[in-house]
């Protein structure tokens, strides 16, 4: 949303420079051609101009209509997740890297619906929060293990995870991105436990390298029990648009549903 603010905003100062810098083109010309063709050349510049002028408006009108609808989605999100968790202590801040509010909400009814008895997440936050309190208000048998890379940002989902009496559900380890033998990833030490029923990949970030959420499938592929599902966040970015398709290539034998929310996810199951 603030993104969307920001170029609505970029889009007005360029609209107020071209018309300065026409201004400025049009002072100058009285100069230096004849009345008639003035006339001529100030109609073209002033159509010119109209049109920049309702095109760029169009186009804030849009940015503006896609924050008010995105905002009354996660509106609408964050009531469907009040119905199904209570909460006593404050949530962090959403930013654009934690999940979309009704992304969350797909997340949580999946969990409900099919009770997975072992979480793995690559890249905890709100999200490892909210599972985590689901698990406990249900009372499934399911664990989580989040991997993070960031120790600073670990300790301190660690210290959320205490304050809404979740941190005994999740198992986080901290894994900084190294080199691997499948490219700058995770550095996850040994081997994961088996029959993992949900994999969440919303990590790592994408400026760690180039498709750098691709090694997740790869690695995780052999700890997948049968009925797994692999949800995989922001699956409409460019860079996850390439690393899904590489999958869709290498892993024939899983099917994926794309699910449209403010920001698409992608879930593969065996077919």
């Amino acid at each position: 949303m603030i993104a969307d603010f920001i170029k609505g905003k970029r889009i007005l100062l360029a609209a107020l420079i071209s018309g300065i810098a026409i201004a400025a083109i049009y002072a100058g010309l009285q100069y230096l051609i004849p009345d008639t063709q003035l006339y001529m050349l100030t109609g073209l510049l002033v159509a010119w101009l109209t049109g920049l002028l309702l095109l760029m408006w169009r186009e804030l009108h849009v940015h503006i209509r896609k924050q008010t609808l995105e905002r009354h989605r996660w509106q609408e999100a964050w009531d469907g997740i009040r119905d199904i968790l209570t909460f006593y202590h404050p949530l962090p801040p959403s930013t654009t890297f934690t999940i979309a509010p009704d992304a969350a909400l797909y997340l949580l009814r999946h969990i409900m619906k099919q009770q997975p008895r072992l979480i793995v997440e690559l890249g905890g936050g709100l999200s490892t929060i909210l599972m985590a309190k689901l698990i406990k208000s249900k009372g499934f048998d399911t664990r989580i293990i989040t991997i993070e890379s960031d120790a600073v940002y670990g300790e301190a989902l660690r210290k959320e995870l205490q304050q809404h009496g979740v941190e005994d559900l999740t198992d986080l380890r901290i894994c900084p991105i190294e080199p691997t033998s499948l490219g700058t990833w995770y550095s996850i030490a040994g081997n994961m436990p088996k029959d993992i029923d949900l994999l969440l990949i919303d990590g790592p970030p994408k400026a760690v390298a180039k498709d750098s959420r691709y090694p997740a499938f790869p690695f995780f592929e052999k700890y997948l029990s049968a009925d797994a599902s692999v949800i995989a966040d922001d699956a409409d970015r460019p860079d996850m648009l390439r690393t899904i398709s590489r999958w869709q290539q290498k892993y024939t034998q899983w099917n994926t549903e794309w699910v449209r929310l403010s920001r698409t996810i992608a879930v593969f199951r065996r077919g």
